[in-house]
């Protein structure tokens, strides 16, 4: 710390007073960046940064600008954020006795001790389904708890109905309730709307994302989602060392895992360790290059989950069953024995057995004891001993999800409250389901079954076509709850409706399955949302034109997000022709210019120019502001293909056409073409001028894009 450092005065970041212009300063002074970069950064002045410099360096009541990022760093240490431990890692913590593992435990303790000490570190536990990988992980945040307070945040990947970054924003949602919005504010900076991408139900009011952000280059918005959760990352391990497990991996959408890689890379956190589980033999694609890229630049601790050994098997009975067996006790020996060689030491097979032998009558010695054939067995032979109707939730439960809200379950079992807490408890006093309802004010119940497997028997016990009916009933208790934030739930409809078949009316699969992949993409996750696009396609033959244009539309942004740049424009191209077909003037304009723009990217000048140019011969006729942003790309792309006077004439008209409607925006567009065009002919001077008026227009504007391509 320097030696002029002043202690800073007392009093949270939301008590002295400071503006969102001056957050944004102080977070790049943070990141160490001088006035000058701040000024292009921001569009501003530099004497306007350091008036800016200069206000924050009075009210944090310090010399310099070491002094201030000291202040900064000693105001977030001094009061770390606290939350406590994930429910769901307490509640199989909790769940009884934990027996063996003493050397993995260790090596995960090695890797924490690395961490606190200001390392990252990444574990990978890998290891069949049952083998204790996550009860391990519970384990482990049990133990540390006790001595290092640490900072857990926990998110898990589901089979069905994972969002594209859905695991993160679990993890990140509690810290972010606990935050002080002032701290949160000085990390962030203008990258808190994009935080509210995937943890739009924090707590925090943090902006909306405008639709129009998807006009923006789809590369500078996924970036800037990253850094906004990096910081979030690196702010949290602050105050305090952090763990962050990630459950299943193996179920995680290709955006989750691209995210996951960036935070892993070399020297991004500190004080950070990161636990992933996974099973080896479900490894998609996406997994498989994801672990590949990890192990060349992460350098990952792998460790390798078998069975228990016979003696911890012997272990888990005498615990489950209340007392430590008897070296004398030749029965309880042999018994340990069978279910050992029955369960090949698998701690969640070998758990159920033992229950489902303390369930049956009778006596129970290892030459009468009915041993079933595997753990679904047992969990059916469990759910067959209570109610039918529990039986009949539990069904409904399991098609839902791996995790469920309480109230669609409600709406599809068309139940009461009194009969719904009824089954609901009998199958939590079972042990198959568990209650794991946030703590937040805003929460909605939720259920979770207490592993995959128990799940998976539970719905092989429902006929298909029960199933595909529960599925196509699920579909329309969500649009009824929903029906305010159907895009926000698109993804799950959409699944319940595909899995329904048959019984689904295709328009309504198409409508769905279009909206999440529209909802996808605005959350930068490009990979999912031609995923959803893709399978929409296999379905729009019953579609209507619009629906069909949107849907090819669409999918033309995504393909360009994940630079597949031709197929991008030959499906861009497709949405265009049904638009001219059905007289969609605004769509003709919106995909003549997403078209354009991507050919741009794609530095295929001379077709962008036929893209401009055949979206304006269909608005021949209309004078509108559609026709004006055409001549601005239409511009842009003659001055790229060397053609000055043409470029010239067509910016000039849209400028004209701006005036005459007395349209801003249009003005902000048409100026922002020309500080683009004009590098083309080495005319600088006025480029720069015509980017920074356009940039005093743009910012009060809803025009992203070209706003985000000013600033770049």
């Amino acid at each position: 710390m320097p030696a002029d450092y002043t202690e800073p005065k007392s009093g949270s970041f939301r008590d002295r007073g400071i503006t969102s212009r001056e957050w944004e300063v102080l977070q790049a002074v943070l990141d160490h960046l001088t006035n000058g970069d701040i000024a292009a950064a921001l569009g501003i002045s530099v004497r306007t940064v350091e008036s800016h410099v200069s206000n924050l360096l009075t009210k944090f009541d310090v010399p310099d600008r070491s002094g201030l990022v000291a202040a900064v760093r000693a105001q977030q240490t001094a009061d770390p954020v606290r939350i406590e431990a994930p429910p769901s890692l307490l509640r199989m913590a909790n769940a009884g006795e934990f027996v063996g593992r003493g050397p993995e435990l260790e090596q995960l303790h090695d890797e924490w001790d690395m961490a606190k000490a200001g390392a990252q570190r990444l574990v990978l536990v890998s290891g069949d389904a049952g083998i204790g990988k996550s009860r391990l992980v519970a384990e482990f945040v049990r133990q540390i708890s006790v001595t290092d307070h640490p900072l857990v945040l926990h998110g898990r990947c589901d089979e069905d109905v994972s969002g594209p970054f859905e695991a993160v924003g679990q993890a990140l949602a509690p810290y972010l309730r606990a935050c002080d919005p002032g701290r949160l504010a000085a990390e962030l900076g203008d990258l808190a709307e994009d935080l509210s991408r995937i943890v739009p139900n924090s707590g925090l009011r943090l902006p909306r994302v405008p639709v129009d952000a998807l006009r923006a280059d789809p590369h500078f918005i996924r970036s800037r989602l990253f850094d906004a959760v990096t910081r979030v990352f690196r702010q949290a391990s602050m105050s305090s060392p952090l763990l962050f497990a990630v459950d299943d991996l193996h179920w995680a959408p290709e955006p989750t895992l691209l995210l996951l890689r960036h935070l892993m890379q070399r020297e991004m956190l500190e004080r950070t360790l990161v636990i992933c589980t996974l099973r080896p033999k479900y490894s998609s694609d996406a997994l498989i290059d994801f672990l590949g890229e990890l192990r060349r630049e992460a350098t990952p601790v792998q460790i390798e989950l078998g069975g228990l050994h016979r003696l911890e098997v012997a272990q888990l009975l005498g615990r489950d069953n209340g007392s430590p067996l008897s070296p004398d006790d030749v029965f309880a020996e042999r018994l340990a024995y069978d279910i050992y060689s029955e369960t090949r030491g698998n701690p969640l097979y070998a758990r159920e057995l033992i229950r489902s032998l303390g369930e049956d009558s009778g006596p129970r010695s290892a030459g009468t004891a009915d041993v079933p054939h595997g753990v679904k067995d047992i969990v059916a032979a469990r759910v067959r001993r209570l109610s039918q109707e529990t039986q009949t939730l539990l069904g409904m439960a399991a098609v839902l999800g791996q995790t469920f809200e309480l109230n669609v379950l409600q709406r599809l079992a068309e139940a009461d409250d009194q009969s719904l807490l009824e089954r609901v408890e009998e199958a939590t006093q079972a042990q198959l389901l568990y209650d794991v309802t946030a703590a937040a004010p805003d929460a909605v119940e939720r259920y979770e079954f207490v592993h995959a497997i128990v799940r998976k028997a539970i719905i092989e016990s429902v006929s298909p076509a029960r199933v595909r009916r529960i599925h196509a009933a699920a579909a329309v208790a969500l649009e009824q709850l929903y029906s305010h934030t159907l895009e926000e739930r698109a993804d799950e409809i959409a699944r319940h409706l595909v899995q329904a078949g048959p019984i689904s009316d295709r328009q309504n699969i198409l409508r769905y399955l279009t909206m999440a992949g529209r909802a996808a993409l605005n959350s930068s996750a490009a990979e999912e949302g031609l995923r959803y696009l893709n399978q929409a396609m296999v379905v729009m033959d019953t579609a209507d034109a619009s629906d069909r244009a949107e849907l090819w539309f669409q999918r033309g942004l995504a393909l360009r997000m994940i630079g597949r740049w031709p197929d991008s424009v030959a499906s861009l191209r497709s949405a265009l022709n049904i638009y001219a077909e059905v007289g969609d003037l605004k769509a003709i304009s919106r995909t003549s210019c997403e078209a354009a723009h991507t050919m741009f990217w794609f530095f295929r000048m001379h077709e962008a120019l036929d893209l401009a140019a055949y979206g304006l011969k269909m608005l021949d006729g209309h004078g509108g502001a559609e026709r004006g942003r055409l001549l601005g790309a239409l511009s842009f792309a003659q001055a790229w293909s060397g053609d000055y006077d043409s470029s010239m004439k067509a910016i000039d008209e849209e400028l004209d056409m701006a005036s005459r409607l007395g349209d801003a925006e249009l003005r902000g567009h048409g100026l922002a073409m020309r500080a683009m065009q004009l590098p083309a002919f080495l005319e600088h001077k006025d480029a720069a001028a015509a980017g920074y008026e356009a940039l005093e227009i743009l910012r009060h504007s809803d025009d992203i894009w070209t706003l985000t391509s000013m600033l770049g």
